[in-house]
């Protein structure tokens, strides 16, 4: 029996032949193809005219949760300091003593000011006046202090008014967000979080949405700690290169996939092969 006649299912009536290569298709007497659910943006559930519509992502079940901590392009406001040159914190201030501004910028009051000034170190309250008053004002301001007493810096502080302040992680000005509505969903919200210094092959810019940055050379402004993390990677990632060369082995990938840890369960190790 030629191959041609095995697949037109002619060599025998009742021999059912399946062309399909064991891939499963629509069939023309389906009302509607249900295809197998696949996780992403490319799902499709069926409208009320009974024609597919793209589903509207409400939830992600494995999403990380969002947190200053592990998403380093976001401000870090649980303190807010004044910086010096080098963008060394010369001063702390609580969130409670913090206000806000119109234009959003945060200050301390005059009395918050006088306070921190005379509880710091007195090697660091020349370099603060300089900060605040800027060189020459700070300098006269710190001279005349030490001849007549905190009450000079007092009235000189009520003239000044409130003092700028920063959140110990300022938001990095790359980080932007929106807030927008969901298709067919007016009562569900949507926040778009993006890296405008980052694109896509697509030319957009990159979402950050439901991910994780934990550090980011990148950002500004810099962010020591961030950095760190990248830095202390890239060492030991060096470390670990050096020492495969040394001992002359090769990477097996079976070794390392069988020891992976499982995401369904933190902490467990659990094979992919076995």
């Amino acid at each position: 029996m030629s191959a041609e006649e095995t697949l037109l299912g002619i060599m025998d009536p009742g021999t059912e032949v399946d062309l399909t290569g064991g891939v499963d298709r629509p069939r023309a007497d389906d009302a509607l193809y249900q295809q197998a659910p696949t996780p992403g943006p490319a799902d499709y559930v069926p409208d009320a005219d009974g024609m597919p519509k793209p589903a509207v992502p409400v939830a992600m079940p494995f999403a990380p949760p969002l947190a200053v901590d592990t998403l380093t392009c976001m401000a870090d406001e649980s303190r807010f300091v004044i910086r010096g040159d080098f963008r060394e914190v010369l001063v702390e201030f609580r969130p409670d003593v913090v206000e806000t501004k119109p234009d959003l910028s945060r200050a301390v009051a005059p009395a918050v000011m006088l306070r921190a000034i005379l509880d710091c170190p007195t090697p660091r309250r020349a370099g603060l006046l300089r900060v605040i008053l800027g060189p020459v004002r700070g300098y006269l301001a710190w001279r005349q202090a030490q001849v007549l007493g905190a009450g000079s810096l007092e009235a000189l502080l009520w003239r000044h008014g409130p003092v700028r302040v920063e959140p110990i992680r300022p938001a990095c000005i790359h980080y932007v967000r929106q807030m927008t509505d969901l298709q067919d969903a007016d009562t569900a919200i949507f926040v778009e979080r993006l890296c405008t210094a980052r694109k896509t092959s697509d030319g957009v810019y990159l979402s950050m949405r439901d991910s994780q940055i934990h550090g980011c050379t990148m950002r500004e402004p810099r962010d020591q700690k961030s950095e760190e993390r990248i830095e202390c990677f890239d060492m030991r990632k060096i470390e670990l290169g050096r020492e495969r060369i040394a001992s002359g082995q090769t990477f097996d990938v079976d070794a390392a996939l069988k020891g992976a840890e499982d995401p369904q369960n933190p902490g467990h190790r659990s094979g992919i092969f076995q």
